[in-house]
């Protein structure tokens, strides 16, 4: 909105994996227990903000008036805050969720649960960039496609990865949080227009009634994909 040359070209969820977790001790059962309490999320404006701002809603209460929504850096940083009792209720997803589950939270309710509209982690691109290496960033999106396959179909292989790419994590948390998100991924990673338009519905600036979920996505190369029947193929293997 303010001008940075930045296109989203993928998503690799369209739908939010964030969870409602409470400290056991918190008196907390249901949404409605929330008046009068702290929920931390990880930074304001993230799909954690966004999640705890849904279900203050959905309790009938109003965020910051009826319940206060503090900002503590990252995942993290709630999970331990969460496990200390320095707060009762915390926005999670990930590993910092399994390591808080594992100290005793417990998971009160989910995005997915409460059908909550939400975009996942996206793919962008400069404008520019994609323009002047248009081969590039097809062949990075197919690449991307097929990777989700392996992702799908494959667990005894991914989750070795994960392990690797996560800092060397146990096998047990990594297994976690594969079955957390297999489900999550789509064959072929469009965004949604819905998910986008959340998170414009979310913006306090102005600015964003101006503009609509297409002024941010190019969806050529993903159609592109998709017309050369590369998805279909590698799933009918």
């Amino acid at each position: 909105m303010r001008g940075a040359e930045v296109v989203i070209v993928g998503a690799a969820t369209n739908v939010s994996s964030q969870k409602l977790v409470v400290n056991p001790k918190s008196g907390i059962r249901k949404l409605e227990d929330l008046k009068g309490r702290i929920i931390g999320v990880s930074q304001y404006g993230s799909d954690a903000d966004g999640f705890a701002r849904t279900v203050v809603s959905k309790a009938g209460l109003k965020p910051e008036k009826d319940v206060a929504i503090l900002q503590m850096g990252g995942h993290p940083q709630v999970a331990a805050a969460l496990v200390a009792g320095k707060i009762e209720a915390g926005i999670l997803g990930g590993l910092a969720l399994v390591t808080a589950q594992k100290s005793g939270a417990v998971v009160l309710t989910s995005a997915i649960k409460l059908e909550t509209v939400s975009l996942g982690p996206v793919l962008s691109v400069t404008r520019q960039y994609a323009q002047q290496n248009r081969d590039s960033v097809t062949r990075f999106m197919r690449a991307f496609a097929e990777a989700i396959h392996y992702f799908k179909k494959n667990p005894n292989g991914t989750i070795p990865i994960l392990q690797k790419m996560m800092g060397g994590i146990g096998a047990e948390p990594a297994r976690i949080l594969y079955e957390e998100y297999v489900e999550l991924f789509e064959e072929l990673p469009v965004p949604q227009e819905k998910g986008l338009q959340a998170i414009l519905d979310q913006e306090n600036d102005p600015k964003a009634k101006s503009f609509k979920p297409g002024d941010f996505v190019d969806l050529s190369f993903l159609r592109q994909i998709d017309q050369s029947g590369v998805v279909e193929k590698i799933y009918r293997k």
